[in-house]
């Protein structure tokens, strides 16, 4: 009962409308969804989005609803129980609690408004019937009156494949009424990658959460974002576990670092916990295959995301809070103003939550800033090893741009190639036998190889490509790919293409041992020859297998037999002329 002269603090059903304009987008709202999985003991925790096409004149697709799906250990579902008050904003059973990702008790209730209208909840415990509550901003009633006790309510049918058998909690965000914000289009792309038509689950989204819940992917929690499970992605480019691209060589770990920092006394009394707390921090060095090409930005290798890597990434008990710049950080007239050059170092700083205070963390978990007496520490502690960083990536960049320079060097049509001694060996050297792949194949098919192989390329140079494919009967092409293939080969009309994947460990095992070889003229010599013979040796398994039609059917041990046997004669031809051409023998 209200008592004399007092009045209601909040008007809660205005509140509720103002506190829409929260700072939460949608990846940050995602996060509060899967934060409540997380702690909910779950293992298994799938997101589904829901999209549909608005607009006349030029249709647009845009979020429908957002679907959260776990295998955790669910809620009571009695009247007042915690899945009575799990909408209720502010409600928590785990409020002010500085010992897991959770805190503030707004979360889900308050991300979910920023952008739908309408939440609903299922959850099962083991052993129990599920269990339904629900709020709707649009109703009267739960604005007014609160929020109806929970009712058994089985969930629909079409999720039923997202929670878990026995136990399990289902969230379904519905009613979005905010179009401009729910084009998620405009942000699901992987850097160069063209937009997709519908949502990409491959996208800006699926990154945003496997860099956010990085800790929790490599501890075993499996996430799926519309059916499609999340890769997950260290901003130091260390860990390669449950990554998209594991095959890539890691970064280097340049510096690590500890911080023993007060906790505020009224809270060290309150939770009855040590004087100080730990902050870790960790720098990196990204690969050398990365970052080969001075004023490349790491562009040469999309889905990497290496060109939004300018910043720190800051973790909050494990889970991501912030990855960006950090402004005003200099002292005493040093500065680290964030340029293109800083996203080849990459930095992580952890703390837990204990030290929420001095990170300035928001009840929305984003802009996790620390306050200057800590930014000033941190930044005596990284300006060296950053100026570090930058000088040791500069520096390759040099060595790189002489090896480059070196070895580089350009056929008559201006095309890069450091095949050119093969290549010419396979023009002039007289071979027996017919080359039977590729022959007869007709035109269409034929195009449409050669279109593939330069595909991504510009007119001017496919063209150049294109005639170089027919004009030699071999063009040795490096490329990078996914997989433990180190080349494969393309066969055209009386014309084949050996490609080679740089990405393999044979290669860079060669390319390492070229490099240090380079490094003595007397030697450097050496190397060159040992690439040729390399060229001319896997040139002439490739014309081995040119003997025999693709569409002919053999035995395991004609093939072994039939190639083995045309490969060490076609070596030898190839050995020799190489060996004319390069004594000068006339």
């Amino acid at each position: 009962m209200i008592e004399k002269d007092r009045i209601l603090a909040i008007e809660s059903h205005h509140l509720l409308h103002s506190l829409r304009a929260s700072d939460f987008d949608i990846p940050s709202a995602i996060g509060e969804l899967v934060d409540n999985s997380i702690q909910a003991g779950a293992k298994k925790i799938h997101l589904n989005i829901e999209d549909k096409s608005v607009g006349d004149r030029r249709p647009y697709r845009i979020i429908d609803k957002i679907i959260c799906g776990d295998d955790g250990h669910g809620m009571d579902g009695a009247h007042k129980s915690i899945l009575h008050s799990c909408i209720k904003l502010g409600y928590s059973t785990r409020f002010d609690e500085r010992t897991g990702i959770g805190r503030f008790g707004v979360g889900m209730t308050l991300a979910g408004i920023r952008f739908a209208t309408k939440i609903e909840v299922y959850s099962k415990q083991s052993g129990n019937a599920w269990n339904y509550v629900h709020f709707d901003l649009n109703d009267k009633d739960d604005l007014i009156d609160g929020i109806e006790a929970p009712i058994q309510k089985n969930i629909p049918e079409k999720y039923s494949s997202i929670v878990g058998k026995d136990q399990g909690t289902l969230v379904i965000w519905s009613g979005f009424d905010k179009f401009a914000e729910q084009d998620l289009h405009s942000t699901t792309y992987e850097d160069k990658f063209d937009i997709p038509d519908s949502l990409n689950p491959y996208g800006y989204l699926n990154h945003w959460i496997g860099r956010t819940y990085r800790k929790f992917i490599w501890d075993g929690i499996e996430l799926f974002l519309n059916g499609q499970e999340i890769y997950s992605f260290d901003p130091l480019y260390i860990n390669k576990n449950k990554n998209k691209f594991p095959e890539d060589d890691p970064a280097k770990l340049v510096y690590t670092d500890e911080i023993e920092w007060p906790i505020y006394k009224k809270l060290r009394k309150n939770l009855d916990v040590e004087e100080t707390s730990k902050i870790k921090i960790k720098v990196s060095l990204l690969p050398e295959m990365y970052r080969q090409i001075i004023g490349r930005g790491g562009e040469d290798f999309k889905g990497r995301y290496i060109v939004e890597n300018e910043g720190i990434s800051i973790l909050r008990s494990n889970r991501e809070v912030l990855y960006e710049t950090i402004p005003y950080f200099m002292k005493g007239g040093k500065k680290i103003s964030w340029e293109d050059k800083d996203r080849w170092w990459g930095c992580e700083i952890s703390f837990d939550p204990v030290l929420d205070e001095y990170f300035t963390v928001k009840n929305v978990k984003r802009g996790a800033l620390p306050v200057k007496d800590l930014r000033d520490v941190l930044f005596e502690k990284m300006y060296g090893i950053r100026k570090q960083c930058i000088d040791d990536v500069q520096s390759y960049w040099k060595k790189y741009e002489k090896i480059k320079e070196k070895d580089k060097e350009k056929d008559k049509d201006g095309l890069p190639t450091t095949h050119k001694d093969a290549e010419r060996i396979a023009i002039i050297t007289k071979i027996p036998g017919e080359a039977k792949a590729g022959k007869d194949l007709p035109k269409e098919e034929e195009e449409a190889k050669i279109d593939e192989m330069i595909t991504g390329l510009d007119e001017i140079e496919g063209a150049k490509w294109k005639a170089k494919f027919k004009a030699q009967p071999f063009t040795i092409k490096d490329e990078h790919w996914r997989g433990d293939t180190f080349i494969d080969m393309t066969y055209l009309e009386g014309n084949a293409v050996l490609h080679y994947n740089l990405n393999h460990a044979f290669f860079s095992e060669i390319d390492l041992i070229k490099k240090r070889l380079d490094e003595s003229p007397e030697s450097g010599e050496l190397a060159t020859r040992i690439k040729n013979l390399l060229d001319v040796l896997l040139m002439s398994f490739a014309r081995a297998r040119q003997e025999y039609p693709e569409e002919d059917t053999y035995t395991v041990k004609q093939i072994l037999d039939y190639i083995v046997r045309d490969w060490g004669r076609y070596l030898e031809n190839y050995t020799k002329a190489y060996i004319k051409e390069t004594s000068g023998e006339e």
